[in-house]
């Protein structure tokens, strides 16, 4: 059981801090939140394109609507703080949280930029979607190459080590993945 201290540490961590974009976060807190909460994410959206699928071809709109929100809602309480310790990694690597946000928006702008201007006529969620799905168009290839360039930068950075010493963030985070009373 010792070998999940880091994991369930880090997740803890992540959970606990929500909202809090001040101050810094490690990378095993980053990491483990994106692992563990990544599969935890591509599964609920599979759950729910199933039951909405259901429920719309059976006439049961107000209810894929609920199915819906409740998606959301479940999403959001991963991604938010997805978010905040996206910024708190950062900031232990010296950046500003502001990246983050650059980062972020320009992989849902992206294939909404590349479809107007490529694929006008074209309803814009048909290319969004394609981008993610594996279509061959140019512009969808456009886009999953823009997708796939944004991820890489946030990935590295992320990836860096923090500073060693106090930033314009505060202190070195305290190290997460350590099991204690080892040395």
């Amino acid at each position: 059981m010792r070998i999940w201290a880091g994991p369930v540490r880090s997740w803890a961590r992540t959970w606990r801090k929500g909202l809090k974009i001040d101050g810094r976060s490690a990378r095993a807190e980053y990491w483990w939140w994106l692992l563990l909460g990544a599969p935890f994410a591509f599964v609920l959206c599979r759950i729910y394109g199933l039951i909405d699928g259901v429920l719309v071809a059976r006439g049961y709109f107000g209810l894929a609507s609920v199915a819906e929100m409740i998606a959301a809602v479940l999403l959001a309480a991963w991604a938010v703080p997805m978010v905040t310790v996206s910024v708190r990694r950062f900031h232990d690597v010296g950046f500003s949280g502001w990246w983050v946000l650059v980062l972020d928006a320009g992989l849902f702008v992206a294939p909404l930029v590349v479809s107007a201007v490529m694929m006008a006529g074209v309803e814009r969620e048909t290319v969004v979607v394609a981008a993610y799905i594996g279509e061959t168009r140019p512009g969808v290839l456009a886009v999953r190459w823009v997708i796939g360039l944004l991820f890489l930068v946030k990935s590295v950075i992320a990836a860096l080590p923090g500073q060693r010493c106090a930033n314009r963030w505060g202190p070195p985070p305290d190290p997460v993945s350590a099991v204690p009373g080892a040395k």
